[in-house]
């Protein structure tokens, strides 16, 4: 005699709520479609799911490394910004120390090649100018 499955369908792990169910894995374990908190789909088991080993469709991890709030050089990250098409980057909105607003990839912050808007090598050249 098998166990009793549990139905559950709207209840929420995470940031996931099961939506419908759609089939059985290789393990015999019902897999869910769930909505993610972030507006995602994403297929997964019940078990997953109980035990929590799958909180989200993936933005979680996203978040935990997002740059916001962060400061590289004279930029501190505002916002995250949507990907221009083909792009496989992230790119962010950052506000320089004299005030105006750039948008970054999150490699050239990472990497140190963006620390400013562009000022920080305006006054480097101002000073080497001016000696």
């Amino acid at each position: 005699m098998g166990r009793k499955s549990i139905d559950i369908i709207g209840k929420r792990f995470g940031k996931l709520t099961p939506i419908e169910q759609c089939g059985k894995n290789e393990k015999g374990e019902l897999l869910y479609n769930c909505l993610c908190d972030c507006g995602n789909k994403v297929i997964a088991s019940s078990h997953k799911l109980k035990i929590g080993n799958t909180r989200s469709c993936g933005c979680l991890k996203s978040e935990r490394y997002s740059l916001i709030g962060k400061r590289f050089g004279k930029l501190t990250v505002i916002e995250k910004q949507d990907k221009p098409n083909g792009e496989k980057c992230n790119f962010y909105l950052c506000k320089c120390d004299c005030g105006k607003t750039k948008t970054v990839r999150s490699g050239d912050l990472l990497s140190g090649r963006t620390v400013s808007c562009g000022c920080y090598g305006l006054e480097r050249l101002l000073e080497y100018v001016c000696l």
